[in-house]
């Protein structure tokens, strides 16, 4: 669960690729077809989807920076 500032929520799931969550879906398929329970914690794929989302927020951290800083520049003139 992600929490917002605002109070509300979302899942983290919902932030996952398509790839990443078709992956898991499989997992869990093939976990439930050989008669185990699903953990969605034990999925493998977790360290790779926590990975891409960290570095698409650190993107986005460095790209708001080079703007503000072009901002700031401009304004200067």
């Amino acid at each position: 669960m992600i929490i917002s500032p605002e109070g509300g929520g979302e899942s983290v799931l919902s932030k996952f690729s398509k790839a990443e969550l078709g992956e898991m879906l499989r997992w869990a398929q093939a976990q439930k077809r050989a008669g185990k329970g699903v953990n969605l914690a034990s999925w493998s794929g977790w360290a790779g989807a926590c990975l891409r989302m960290s570095l698409d927020a650190g993107r986005a951290g460095e790209i708001s920076e080079a703007l503000l800083a072009r901002l700031q520049a401009t304004s200067a003139l």
